[in-house]
């Protein structure tokens, strides 16, 4: 495929969730510039539900406002024929989950240091978004969905999270909203399983069930697929 959306050309899809679809693309500029950029786009049947179109913005204000070497960088928030997307800096590499995978089917598992390594990364993205002050009343990020697939490895070694589509200020985290259960069930904490307000400790501890996958390529409380 090969589509304009504005002054970006879509490649070609790579994912697609219930909100948006993800698609490898271009940036182009005057003088032959280009890049290769990843667009997220708020897919067309959601594109005239007010409430979709308030949550796809309040990511791409939250996401945009951070600057940090372990998260995916926002470029721009466009417009183009009615239709919001989000163009972020492109990724190289795998998501630990493939890591994993490929690892696993090799026999093998990822070694320890490692497994540190990448986590340590993780945790230094993780400590800027939650001490982020996006406003005065606003004291941090929480990302709300930390599993395998969230974290991106480039081909030289670079830890990204990606995808705080699911973010909400910490502040934000109150019973008025607690019962919005997002994010991958088998990665949530018990308070929020449970729809309890909760801190950055509820990431931190979808990020030890990641530790715990990347040492040994099973989910401490089981494989149940599905959730």
């Amino acid at each position: 495929m090969s589509t304009r959306l504005g002054k970006y050309r879509l490649l070609k899809q790579i994912a697609q969730g219930g909100m948006a679809e993800i698609f490898l693309a271009t940036q182009q500029g005057p003088a032959g510039f280009e890049r290769e950029v990843v667009v997220k786009r708020i897919l067309p049947e959601r594109a005239s539900d007010p409430q979709f179109v308030e949550m796809f913005l309040k990511e791409a204000y939250v996401a945009a406002a951070m600057s940090h070497p372990n998260i995916v960088q926002i470029i721009e928030l466009g417009e183009h024929e009615g239709t919001y997307f989000i163009a972020m800096e492109a990724v190289r590499g795998i998501s630990v989950g493939q890591l994993i995978e490929r690892m696993t089917s090799f026999g093998l598992r990822v070694p320890p240091r490692y497994c540190a390594r990448v986590v340590s990364d993780i945790c230094a993205g993780l400590a800027y978004a939650h001490g982020f002050h996006v406003s005065a009343d606003q004291r941090g990020i929480l990302h709300r969905d930390v599993s395998p697939d969230n974290v991106l490895i480039s081909y030289n070694g670079a830890v990204k999270i990606i995808d705080f589509g699911v973010a909400r200020a910490a502040d934000d985290a109150s019973p008025a909203n607690a019962n919005a259960i997002l994010g991958k069930m088998r990665y949530l904490s018990p308070e929020r399983a449970e729809g309890r307000p909760v801190d950055a400790r509820s990431d931190l501890f979808g990020l030890a069930i990641v530790f715990y996958e990347m040492l040994t390529a099973e989910h401490p409380f089981g494989n149940a697929k599905g959730l």
